[in-house]
């Protein structure tokens, strides 16, 4: 997204409070222009979004742990969500290689944390 011609244009209407808002937000981030403020906000939301089902797939998977209910349904879909998360901010911290090391390296971490769990609680197919 960060390599992309920004030619696309969307007309928005906003309330006067909601400019205000955007205007504060870009400025406390010392962001040049109003339309850089915005696309970041977007692209925050997305990111939110994701990180949200992300969150939800990880408490599925500690309550189904608890019950002993681990299925491989389950942890693929965890797994599918945690990635989409995750690729979305290497995708909006692309130009930093340092972060999307370590994203790199946390996305594996999760895996070897669900993968490794007691041998008592084998996936139900």
């Amino acid at each position: 997204m960060t390599d992309e011609l920004k030619d696309q244009r969307i007309p928005i209407m906003m309330t006067p409070s909601e400019v205000k808002a955007v205007d504060d937000w870009m400025f406390e981030n010392r962001i040049r222009s109003r339309g850089g403020a915005i696309r970041s906000l977007v692209s925050r939301g997305i990111m939110f979004d994701d990180a949200y089902e992300a969150i939800g797939a990880s408490l599925d998977v500690i309550a189904a742990f608890q019950k002993k209910e681990i299925t491989n349904d389950l942890i693929n879909d965890y797994f599918k969500k945690v990635r989409k998360f995750f690729d979305a901010i290497k995708e909006t911290t692309a130009t930093n290689n340092s972060v999307s090391d370590q994203l790199d390296k946390i996305r594996s971490d999760l895996e070897i944390v669900v993968l490794s769990k007691p041998s008592d609680q084998d996936p139900k197919k």
